[in-house]
């Protein structure tokens, strides 16, 4: 994908009818370049399941690079997510790994009040797994591990920090509210919460940002529904980047 560039649209504008020196005065639409990345599908085992994952290596990628683990929203994959979200983008200009794991099925596990809540650590599994894997494709920094999630995945990425809070420097939510088995008290990781003001969510979601007891960012877009706003993956990764892991990761 290196150098191609994706237009916007390719259809001139005319903003004016009237001859200027015999000329007609013409407005094109610009393209936008390409993120210089290379994308593949990953797998790896989780409990004799194969789980698997989007990656996306920015070109020139320098060692011991941070990572950010996307987790996409229900009904949503990892391509989906790719395409609105645009961190392919983000991961190129900041030059950091991406990682975007696959749902197995329905929706991200997490307890839920009430239910049987059957292998409801699959997917905090899946991400230890994903720690372990990555090394095989680049050189990361464990420092500085981060999550985002969209929807149901920003709910699942508040739960999967509060499981790990050894391995996860930072994470951002977008669009998703706080599992109801979670205890705002005691979750340790910084984080940064982000709501439409017209999506269902942003009450609550404003409600836990005013919980957490840990370093904490709101941020409210006013007109927004119930999706994901890349004007803010700037904001996104400037939260992100200026935490590393507090507690050194070990061995459970």
């Amino acid at each position: 994908m290196t150098g191609k560039r994706a237009c916007m649209g390719k259809v001139a504008a005319s903003i004016s009818h009237k001859m200027i020196g015999g000329l007609f005065l013409v407005f094109a639409l610009g393209c936008l370049p390409l993120p210089s990345v290379q994308v593949s599908t990953q797998s790896v085992t989780v409990n004799q399941t194969a789980r698997s994952y989007r990656l996306v290596v920015p070109d020139g990628l320098p060692e011991g690079r941070p990572v950010v683990i996307a987790w996409h929203g229900f009904g949503d994959t990892a391509e989906s997510m790719a395409k609105y979200s645009d961190l392919d983008r983000l991961a190129d200009r900041h030059q950091f790994l991406l990682v975007y794991p696959e749902v197995e099925k329905g929706g991200w596990r997490y307890p839920l009040p009430g239910a049987p809540n059957t292998n409801a650590d699959a997917d905090v599994e899946f991400f230890d797994a994903l720690l372990s894997d990555l090394p095989r494709h680049a050189t990361i920094d464990l420092e500085h591990v981060y999550v985002v999630g969209m929807s149901q995945g920003a709910t699942f990425a508040q739960w999967l920090a509060s499981q790990r809070p050894r391995d996860i420097a930072a994470v951002v939510a977008h669009s998703g509210g706080a599992p109801k088995e979670l205890d705002p008290a005691v979750f340790q990781v910084p984080i940064m919460l982000i709501a439409g003001t017209e999506d269902l969510v942003h009450d609550s979601m404003q409600q836990s940002a005013a919980k957490y007891k840990t370093e904490v960012e709101f941020v409210s877009v006013p007109g927004l529904g119930h999706a994901w706003d890349s004007r803010q993956n700037e904001a996104i990764w400037e939260f992100l980047s200026r935490h590393k892991r507090v507690t050194p990761a070990v061995s459970e």
